[in-house]
């Protein structure tokens, strides 16, 4: 791949944006790559997903210039349905982030802007370096964010930040949405950043694959539902999947007195 460097970490995939000379902003290379790799990795024996940048910073979010080269015609045309297409075939690798039943971690380093932040907003957790910073930037650029910012920060970070985000388009310091709970902890720098976000990453992995998504995927269903709509979801789905060969292997594991190994 042209845009993306994976290197494995046991049962931990690593994987780089690599396009340190334009601070990794998104470009065509980025959405053509893009879906190929997240359908090898659903189908990958990794369990955690860690995305980080190569170079200065995650990522400057779309590259503007190499979008309208690419799709000027079309924007141009004011043909909305066919707009409308595109916006949609664009969203689809956030969407499919968000509803995988792998984790995915976004390690953090400086910019992390537009696109940038959809991204990481569709990730599982978020970690950063101290000089990261976040930017809903699409307001300055007298655009309305459409990849997921705005639908997935309220649940993260609340509304009055995400509003305060998206109306003024500014930067905000790692510090500053640590306190908003848009990220879980803040590292010396990126080297640092990286090998914690791994330790955390192979300690999720330990777990059984089968009950991380299920953990996963009752947090994605609750999302917009009431407390009882959440706990009568999970007790249908532990009433058709808590006996399961990894759950019996844990019970075998404890009475052994040994670390279970999880299929």
């Amino acid at each position: 791949m042209e845009f993306f460097e994976v290197e494995p970490h046991e049962n931990v995939a690593l994987i780089y944006f690599n396009r340190p000379h334009k601070i990794n902003a998104m470009n065509k290379v980025f959405w053509s790559e893009i879906a190929t790799l997240l359908d090898e990795l659903e189908n990958s024996a990794f369990k955690v997903i860690v995305w980080a940048g190569r170079g200065k910073g995650f990522s400057a979010g779309l590259d503007l210039m190499d979008f309208f080269i690419n799709y000027q015609s079309l924007l141009f045309s004011k043909d909305s349905e066919a707009i409308n297409r595109l916006i949609t075939e664009l969203q689809k690798p956030f969407i499919q982030i968000a509803n995988s039943k792998k984790v995915h971690i976004a390690a953090v380093h400086g910019a992390c802007v537009g696109g940038g932040l959809d991204f990481i907003s569709a990730c599982d957790l978020r970690f950063a370096s101290k000089d990261a910073f976040f930017s809903l930037r699409e307001t300055q650029m007298a655009i309305v964010a459409d990849l997921g910012s705005l639908n997935r920060l309220p649940a993260i970070i609340g509304q009055n930040h995400t509003r305060l985000m998206a109306f003024t388009g500014d930067d905000y310091s790692a510090e500053k949405v640590y306190s908003w709970g848009l990220i879980s902890a803040i590292y010396e720098n990126q080297e640092v950043l990286i090998q914690e976000t791994i330790k955390i990453a192979q300690k999720i992995g330990q777990n059984s694959q089968f009950i991380l998504t299920g953990v996963k995927q009752l947090l994605n269903y609750q999302w917009n539902k009431t407390p009882e709509e959440g706990l009568a979801y999970i007790a249908k789905w532990n009433s058709e999947n808590l006996i399961n060969p990894d759950f019996m292997e844990m019970i075998a594991a404890v009475s052994e007195k040994r670390k279970p190994n999880y299929q």
